[in-house]
């Protein structure tokens, strides 16, 4: 897949062989194919950075992370350090999204690394990261609840100024 679209991408498609690369990582996790797929989402991550997608950087971050985790029970010598690449990757992760004031993508990042935390005892790291998992939640569906009402209000007021016309 990835070779016939990278013939397919000229050296200006930038972001489109990153798409690529990402759906061809994304492939090999789903076959449990974890160095394949870590292989894809460096060569993606590379294309992602050089053409500024800040949402697909943090995105890849955010996939190498999960990489490491599910990687992580395939070998009980190396579980530890697996853990800790999904760590490093998943903070990458937060803190470009972050950046991008990505707020959903930022709290799909806690969930994850509050399981990872908790997976290698670290719970009390675990239980703040879920904390702010769950405060950045609130404030994401207060947000969405504020939208709500104020769209309702707005359409009510226009469907009264309309029936008033007629």
């Amino acid at each position: 897949y990835y070779e016939i679209a990278h013939q397919k991408y000229t050296g200006t498609e930038i972001f489109g062989m990153g798409l690529t690369s990402f759906n061809s990582g994304k492939i090999y996790v789903i076959q449990k194919k974890y160095s394949k797929a870590l292989e894809y989402y460096n060569k993606a991550l590379d294309k992602f950075i050089a053409s500024k997608s800040l949402y697909y950087v943090g995105s890849t971050y955010l996939e190498i992370g999960k990489l490491y985790y599910n990687f992580s029970f395939d070998n009980e010598k190396e579980k530890r350090d697996k853990l800790n690449l999904a760590i490093k990757n998943l903070k990458k992760a937060i803190h470009v999204f972050t950046e991008d004031k990505l707020f959903n993508q930022v709290n799909e990042c806690n969930s994850e690394l509050s399981k990872t935390y908790e997976e290698i005892g670290e719970y009390k790291l675990a239980l703040d990261t879920y904390k702010e998992y769950v405060k950045i939640d609130e404030t994401i569906l207060t947000y969405q609840e504020e939208n709500r009402e104020a769209e309702l209000k707005t359409q009510r007021e226009f469907e009264i100024k309309n029936s008033q016309k007629e």
